[in-house]
């Protein structure tokens, strides 16, 4: 039994390199953070209930980057408020391949993985607490600072997308980030004087 701190999902980002303006056009938001990122060899830890598996900004970001935004999208979708909804995303990179079938309504989120392809090879250990169930806001808060490091990346290097559904996605990521309030558990800052 994992405890209440551990169990969730928790996002740390790593540390991101200077981005240099190189006024790029790429076709896709996959296609931008890869080359963006290609020099970048951190990682970011997605905490499954206690259990870190690592995100490269190479290998893994860039591919999974279209489907967190459309599921965040869906989550902050203020007409979905007072009803119960369900999504699934699947993600492959070149190093993961898992399942989320998610499930959800104005104040909770539930989470259901099934993970097949982990470095390490943990797979068993991560479907053992493949559950959990978070406050919804609290889930939306840990991604928003991989979403400002995404902006932020895109906008230092002068960066345009030149497919207009690729476009209106990262638009669709401006929107999302400014509609979540606060960053994830690991970044807030505390008042020890309240």
């Amino acid at each position: 039994m994992i405890t209440s701190h551990l169990s969730g999902c928790y996002l740390q980002v790593g540390l991101i390199e200077n981005i240099k303006p190189e006024n790029k056009s790429f076709a896709s938001l996959r296609e931008t953070y890869q080359y963006l990122f290609r020099r970048n060899r951190e990682f970011a830890l997605l905490l499954w209930n206690g259990i870190p598996v690592r995100l490269s900004y190479v290998w893994d970001i860039p591919w999974m980057i279209e489907k967190i935004i459309i599921l965040l999208d869906k989550l902050t979708d203020e007409n979905e408020l007072d009803t119960e909804t369900h999504h699934h995303c699947y993600f492959q990179t070149k190093n993961l391949k898992f399942n989320w079938y998610l499930e959800w309504n104005s104040e909770a989120i539930e989470v259901d993985s099934f993970w097949e392809k982990i470095p390490g090879n943990y797979e068993t250990a991560l479907n053992s607490l493949g559950h959990i169930k978070m406050m919804k806001q609290e889930f939306l808060y840990e991604w928003k600072l991989l979403l400002e490091q995404l902006i932020r990346a895109f906008q230092d290097a002068g960066g345009r997308i030149y497919e207009s559904e690729q476009a209106d996605l990262f638009d669709m990521l401006l929107r999302i980030n400014q509609s979540i309030e606060q960053r994830g558990r690991y970044y807030r800052t505390n008042d020890y004087n309240s």
